[in-house]
């Protein structure tokens, strides 16, 4: 009487283990049989998601809490890498412990459980899935900001409860165009009174001082009432919108001007784009975290 052949050993495959892994850090040590070490990696991941989401949820987009989110986002993304070799390597060696596992400790019971808790944790930090946490970041992709804001920069901008004030750089949408993000400077709140006369900015009657630092560039730094200064470019005195009737910004409105007065599409043409409402307001713009020219890295927006 000849014996049964003996069942072939089932043994973990490397390259699917270090997939689990790199797609959600511990599921490939868990189908290699390595549950305590796939469940503790696990919650060191959701402790970095949840880290990232607090940091964004709780302080303003300042340049060291932006340093801090870039250096935990990267160290993130080895720590999956890392994660997923070890997974790799876990795996040619075999199963930990007993392949055929109880139902309660399958991989597939685990990759159901992790997913449910990776898409809860980001439930909790992020409920509305547009405010990617508590910042969003924006590209700039003209000239109008110039020369606070320069093209390919990008800068991230405070979504959780913008109250800006006069001088703040805000991200906004317009009634005309309600799917496209601008960014301008706040210059008018509700009930101001603004006027443009020979390319000087006018509030409630009274010109803004403004002092020249470089006039054949046509570059000045302005200083609102309540102290704000930032530089601006006004290289006309008779464009099209250098010269206008005096605004009053209704209520719940907001008044925003390019920086780049004579090449910026902004409040002062109310046919086109006229006043902005408080209701479309997206952010309020902080850091530069990332820009063509590398010495404007975590550079604060003035």
């Amino acid at each position: 009487m000849s014996e049964p052949e003996p069942k072939p050993i089932r043994r973990p495959r490397p390259l699917w283990a270090g997939l689990l892994s790199l797609l959600e850090p511990g599921l490939g040590q868990i189908y290699a049989g390595a549950w305590r070490q796939g469940a503790t990696l696990f919650a060191i991941a959701i402790a970095v998601q949840l880290a990232l989401g607090l940091l964004t949820r709780l302080t303003a987009p300042e340049p060291a809490a932006v340093a801090v989110f870039i250096v935990i986002g990267i160290a993130g993304i080895l720590y999956h890498v890392a994660v997923a070799v070890a997974a790799f390597r876990l795996s040619r060696r075999g199963f930990q412990g007993d392949p055929a596992r109880p139902w309660y400790r399958s991989s597939w019971v685990a990759a159901i459980g992790m997913v449910a808790i990776t898409l809860l944790v980001g439930e909790v930090i992020a409920p509305n899935a547009s405010s990617a946490f508590g910042w969003r970041s924006f590209n700039i992709a003209s000239g109008s900001s110039l020369p606070t804001l320069q093209l390919r920069d990008y800068v991230m901008a405070d979504v959780r409860h913008p109250a800006p004030v006069a001088g703040d750089v805000i991200l906004f949408r317009i009634q005309r165009y309600p799917n496209v993000d601008y960014i301008k400077r706040l210059v008018g709140l509700p009930g101001d009174r603004v006027q443009m006369r020979r390319g000087v900015l006018y509030l409630n009657g009274a010109a803004v001082p403004r002092t020249a630092i470089d006039g054949a560039a046509g570059r000045y730094r302005e200083t609102l009432p309540n102290g704000r200064s930032y530089d601006l470019l006004q290289k006309t005195e008779n464009g099209p919108l250098d010269n206008t009737p005096e605004f009053v910004v209704p209520a719940n409105s907001l008044f925003v001007l390019g920086d780049n007065r004579g090449d910026s599409l902004d409040s002062r043409a109310p046919g086109q784009f006229g006043f902005v409402l408080q209701a479309n307001l997206v952010g309020v713009a902080y850091t530069v975290f990332w820009s063509a020219d590398l010495s404007r890295l975590l550079l604060r927006i003035r």
